[in-house]
């Protein structure tokens, strides 16, 4: 999608609409990842 995206074979509008559902997925796992049960907690 990236190289489609520099090559101009995806246009502006369809990559950003993309890009926004991708980071909404992103940050609704990385939600379920700390919400696991047994998850030990970050050391840093």
């Amino acid at each position: 999608m990236y190289l489609d995206k520099l090559d101009g074979r995806v246009d502006t509008a369809f990559f950003d609409s993309k890009l926004a559902e991708w980071r909404t997925e992103q940050d609704r796992l990385l939600r379920d990842v700390d919400d696991a049960p047994g998850r030990q907690p970050d050391l840093h």
